[in-house]
């Protein structure tokens, strides 16, 4: 296994922009690595995952935090000075690095994208951008999707994130014979997720393995009306209050996002028990499904702590020991 620290760290755009180049071992392949946010300065996302391949790597790293925007000459730049040495090039990242990457892929064409959850619109309301504090774009980010675009372009949506969720259905609405959208039954942390089971690892041994077929066979693919998930969407983004919620739950099934957003609106109500009573299915939902027990353990985590907070709040001491108990049996101690 190649060393994840390998090769010098250059400092470009003003020192915003940090990257670090590391040869491959004779796979053909450039994988062009787009740091999430919040990886310190002097550190790279993923190294160590690609450190287990044979791919040359760029490793690029926004470590303001600001999705990659303003960095473009700085990129194509540092891309254009590797020279065409390579069979191909797959741009990948993760959240902000899955925005970097489909930017990236898109503009300069050369390339693969494999993103996961990269934001529809940088800035829009519920994205991860909006929550870091970038100004909404005036355009979708895959507005630079043109008919003649000549690379496969595959972006992976946790279905349980109602920004993920109508990103996927903005971008299953684009035809483009190359545009590969896929939805999983995981939340924003989608590629935490299949790490953990197994499927990252296989992909990006060689990049030819299809990913949705690696989803397809861990029970992990996810179904969902569109309409439904724009409507969910929505109604999280808006002023929808937990009724409105919780009536999209028969239209999207296996969905424990619907009970969660609906318990928290009825919670910010005053509705105490009915809070309760949706965070009790959304919970037994996560943790009866054996692929949903396989979600990482932060994304269940939340479930429980927040229906601990309301048990509390609600005087249920027993409820509240019996799942304290699990908790800590399934996590382990947490100062929570």
């Amino acid at each position: 296994m190649r060393a994840a620290e390998e090769g010098p760290i250059e400092a470009l755009a003003a020192e915003r922009l940090l990257a670090r180049f590391v040869p491959g071992a004779g796979s053909g392949v450039l994988a062009v690595v787009f740091s999430q946010i919040r990886v310190p300065a002097g550190k790279f996302g993923l190294a160590r995952l690609f450190a287990r391949t044979r791919h040359a790597c760029l490793f690029l790293n926004d470590v303001a935090g600001g999705w990659y925007l303003g960095l473009a000459d700085a990129i194509d730049g540092r891309l254009d000075a590797l020279g065409p040495r390579f069979d191909r090039v797959v741009y990948y990242g993760a959240s902000m690095g899955g925005s970097g990457a489909l930017a990236a892929g898109l503009r300069r064409g050369d390339g693969e994208v494999l993103a996961f959850g990269p934001d529809g619109r940088i800035g829009a309301p519920g994205t991860q951008s909006a929550a870091a504090g970038l100004a909404e774009a005036r355009e979708d980010a895959l507005a630079p999707l043109r008919p003649g675009h000549a690379r496969e372009v595959t972006l992976v949506y946790g279905g349980f994130d109602p920004a993920d969720g109508f990103a996927f259905t903005a971008a299953a609405r684009r035809e483009h014979p190359l545009l590969r959208p896929v939805l999983v039954r995981s939340g924003h942390e989608v590629h935490d997720h299949l790490y953990s089971v197994n499927v990252i690892r296989r992909v990006i041994q060689t990049f030819t393995r299809p990913i949705a077929a690696e989803i397809a066979a861990k029970a992990l693919a996810m179904a969902a009306d569109p309409a439904a998930l724009r409507a969910f969407h929505a109604a999280v983004t808006g002023r929808a209050d937990g009724d409105a919620i919780a009536a999209l739950a028969p239209r999207l099934p296996g969905h424990p996002g619907v009970p969660f957003a609906a318990a928290e609106r009825f919670a910010a109500a005053g509705r105490t028990d009915e809070a309760v009573a949706r965070l009790e299915a959304a919970w037994a939902m996560v943790e009866g499904d054996p692929a949903l027990r396989t979600l990482p353990k932060r994304y269940r985590k939340r479930y429980a702590a927040r229906l601990l907070d309301l048990y509390a709040a609600s005087g249920k001491t027993a409820k509240a020991a019996a799942l304290l108990a699990t908790c800590e049996a399934d996590f382990g101690g947490d100062p929570r």
